[in-house]
């Protein structure tokens, strides 16, 4: 996500071909620290994070680091 963007709040010139629509998400890598059972998930136009249950569909972005 790019923090100075909203709306959409990832940024285009690096994922060019992203779903921003309100209503779209994107899993992150990580569970709920509380349990295993739940994971973090971000709103690609809003750029909020939110948790629920694993068995729930969301969009997954795939990236890479270093160089």
């Amino acid at each position: 996500m790019h923090l100075g963007r909203s709306r959409p709040s990832i940024d285009p010139a690096y994922f060019p071909n992203t779903n921003t629509g309100i209503d779209e998400y994107n899993w992150t890598g990580r569970s709920v620290a509380a349990g295993s059972f739940s994971a973090w998930y971000v709103g690609t136009a809003t750029g909020y994070v939110y948790n629920k249950g694993k068995g729930f569909t969301h969009h997954v972005q795939l990236v890479r680091g270093g160089q």
